[in-house]
């Protein structure tokens, strides 16, 4: 009967779960099935389980004490915690949601909850490394590990993986065990060679050196204990029925508010006529370079292949575009930064928002505009209000043919992606300041809590000017991109 109870509780909990973050189960499942970085995220589970063993293996003692009501206080505060915070937040931050993931976060935090009503709030701090393990799921932390320290390498999410399981070897060793130290160092030594497989072009790759750490680790236990089952502990909790319903309930209730993260942006695909010849140049007709600029620790945040070059351009004469030479003769200038990656989905994590200062500007919705063959682009202003200046840009995202970009890594993709983006100051000059593309996680985060906490009707977006100018350029960008080099 004891297996029984506890299997009955762990049907309704992982149901209920997966009922109320139905939408965030389904793009796991998608991400999984495509290989996109979050790939590993199912495999946490299988982490959480070994460190349930190594709780069970330590075997300390712990004091029954069982107290019903801070059960249902702390359950009910997780739960509406979750759920609210799942249904208001994400929406607000819809610029950054699958960079943030509160999503995954917030399912977290509800299962933890249930485990609470359904058995014990004792019994979850007793498997508390588990469960602190399974917060892997949330991928912020490997992302600021990533970006922060590992400029963008998917091998530090191998990584990281490997010091945890390494780390419950060391918590599963018993009171006065000789040579406990055997199972970690056996399993380091065993699975840290696999940390330097080709992760970046591969992310299911991620979870090999952990899968093997737990196996080596593993058969150290084995082989040194007599295992002791003891059989299955009785749970304290001994009429779970009405918090079994209550939980379902809530998963109803969460499975109606939470919403879906928004949807993949499907770029299209750019027929490059020469492509044995390479795209055609990212400067428009009628626009001469003054210059270029790499910028290395940007592209970083878009895989480790990743290049972002900058263009700064200057228009000939007035045939460059509306707009092109102003009322006293003066000719613009426009930048243009041209990003290349062969991880095109790392788009709808770092967009617009994320990759400018665009956290401390006044940022007006997008307007879509069609710039043929299929590519749409999105034109946005942005004002700074300590320098009193106003930007209008375009930004637009394709792929193409990795044999048809210069420069491209040998042995990834057959397709990469492209995200172009034209920017132009309100100021003529030619010293005229352009926003820089630098701090994309910090400005994330500065952009989150400004959706957050000023609220939509505080925002007065500013005209888009020059729109037709920055139309117009971009319009040609895609035309020389599509008729190739010239």
């Amino acid at each position: 009967m004891t297996a029984l109870s506890l299997g009955l509780r762990w049907v309704v909990l992982i149901a209920a779960t997966m009922l109320a973050f139905a939408h965030t189960v389904g793009a796991a499942a998608v991400a999984v099935r495509e290989g996109y970085e979050l790939s590993y995220v199912p495999v946490v589970v299988s982490y959480a389980g070994f460190a349930a063993i190594a709780v069970r293996r330590r075997n300390r003692p712990v004091v029954e004490i069982h107290d019903r009501e801070t059960d249902f206080i702390v359950a009910a505060i997780g739960v509406v915690f979750s759920l609210v915070a799942a249904s208001l937040l994400a929406p607000t931050i819809s610029g950054g949601a699958r960079m943030w993931r509160i999503d995954l976060l917030m399912m977290w935090v509800f299962a933890v909850s249930g485990a609470t009503v359904l058995f014990g709030l004792r019994r979850v701090f007793q498997y508390r490394w588990a469960w602190l393990t399974l917060i892997l799921i949330w991928p912020l932390p490997v992302r600021l590990l990533m970006f922060g320290l590992g400029h963008g390498s998917f091998r530090w999410i191998a990584g990281l993986h490997l010091a945890v399981i390494v780390a419950l070897l060391i918590i599963g060793r018993r009171p006065g065990e000789r040579l406990w130290w055997l199972a970690p160092a056996a399993a380091l030594l065993v699975a840290a060679p696999l940390v330097g497989l080709d992760i970046d072009r591969s992310p299911r790759l991620a979870v090999v050196a952990p899968l093997v750490a737990i196996v080596a680790g593993g058969l150290c236990w084995l082989l040194r204990d007599e295992w002791d089952w003891r059989g299955l502990r009785k749970p304290v909790v001994s009429r779970p029925l009405p918090a079994m319903a209550g939980l379902m309930v809530a998963a109803v209730i969460g499975y109606v508010v939470v919403p879906p993260l928004p949807p993949l942006r499907q770029l299209p695909e750019l027929p490059v006529r020469s492509s044995a010849d390479g795209p055609g140049t990212v400067v428009p007709a009628g626009w001469t370079l003054l210059n270029k600029t790499s910028y290395p620790g940007q592209s970083a945040y878009f895989g480790v292949h990743a290049t972002w070059y900058r263009y700064r351009i200057q228009a000939r004469d007035a045939a460059a575009g509306p707009g092109a030479v102003d009322g006293v003769g003066r000719k613009r200038q426009m930048v243009i930064d041209e990003l290349t990656t062969e991880r095109p989905r790392t788009f709808d994590l770092f967009g617009l928002q994320t990759t400018y200062p665009i956290g401390d500007f006044e940022l007006t919705p997008a307007v879509n505009v069609d710039l043929g063959h299929g590519v749409r682009g999105e034109l946005h202003a942005a004002v700074d209000p300590r320098a009193r200046l106003t930007w209008s840009m375009v930004t637009f995202s394709f792929t193409l043919p990795s044999a048809a970009v210069a420069g491209t890594a040998s042995g990834g993709p057959a397709q990469v992606g492209q995200r172009i983006t034209l920017l132009l100051v309100d100021d003529h000059r030619p010293t005229a300041p352009f926003p820089r593309p630098t701090r994309a996680m910090l400005d994330s985060l500065r952009a989150v809590l400004t959706a957050v906490l000023r609220r939509s009707g505080d925002v007065r977006p500013p005209p888009i000017k020059n729109a037709d100018l920055l139309v117009s350029a971009a319009q040609r960008i895609v035309n020389q991109r599509v008729e190739g080099a010239s």
